[in-house]
């Protein structure tokens, strides 16, 4: 009983050691021999965290970062690249230079969730810019056109699908990325700020959950009910005269040019 005590007592920061660091063992045919193998950090340019050369047909890239994040896998015999969504994951790699957008990453809980985003959102998204493209091309077309109710339908399931993945994936780094790259499709902060709200705490100060943050602080700032912009501007006489000089008391501020 002891000895079991002891074994679970050690057992997290054994789990931590091996948590430390990524690794990610990769054998993707067609790749010439001692061909460089490197993976960048895709939102920070020029940030190589890791490189390989293929020995006997497999590479080994290994490194740390910092958070999950998207990461471009660089493959220099062949000119291809791909992308994953990794963090600090024992994953494994494996595919064909013919098809470098379908390898087979396993070991990567954050990737298996990006492509399921993929996979959900992809063919979603694509019928949507189709209809809006009719849309566009489609001069005088009235809203109550059949193409326009298929465009509001084909939104709404966008809409409601996007609700449902940050529901089901509170905790994972993907809901946030999905808040960001959707975020202009809806414009509506009130909405963006209950769907981080609902995210964990971690993911809100990720690298994503940050962009997300200054989105939703920005949009408040001069919003209506929020405290006023303070300025200053010289009255009629030349003296300057601040907002916060008025504090305390009701101002109407008339915005005016010599032109209108």
């Amino acid at each position: 009983m002891k000895k079991l005590l002891v074994a679970m007592l050690f057992l997290p920061l054994g789990m931590l050691a091996q948590q430390s660091g990524f690794e990610i063992t990769g054998t993707i045919t067609g790749l010439p021999e001692n061909s460089r193998v490197t993976l960048v950090n895709l939102n920070k340019a020029g940030d190589t965290v890791a490189q390989s050369v293929v020995n006997k047909g497999t590479f080994v890239l290994k490194g740390t970062v910092e958070e999950p994040n998207l990461f471009q896998l660089a493959l220099d015999g062949v000119s291809k690249k791909a992308v994953l969504f990794i963090g600090n994951d024992n994953a494994t790699v494996k595919g064909s230079t013919e098809n470098v957008q379908q390898l087979e990453v396993k070991g990567s809980a954050t990737h298996s969730d990006f492509m399921e985003m993929q996979t959900i959102f992809n063919p979603m998204m694509q019928k949507l810019m189709d209809l809006n493209r009719r849309i566009q091309s489609t001069p005088g077309i009235s809203r109550e056109d059949s193409v326009f109710t298929a465009y509001k339908t084909q939104y709404d399931q966008v809409i409601g699908a996007i609700d449902r993945f940050v529901k089901d994936k509170r905790s994972s780094p993907l809901s946030a990325f999905l808040l960001v790259i959707t975020r202009e499709l809806e414009q509506d902060f009130v909405t963006l700020e209950k769907r981080f709200n609902s995210l964990d705490a971690n993911v809100q100060k990720g690298f994503y959950g940050k962009i997300i943050a200054k989105d939703i602080a920005d949009s408040k700032i001069g919003a209506v009910g929020t405290q006023a912009i303070e300025f200053t501007q010289n009255d009629t006489t030349g003296k300057p005269v601040s907002l916060a000089s008025f504090r305390g008391k009701y101002v109407l501020v008339d915005f005016w040019a010599s032109w209108c």
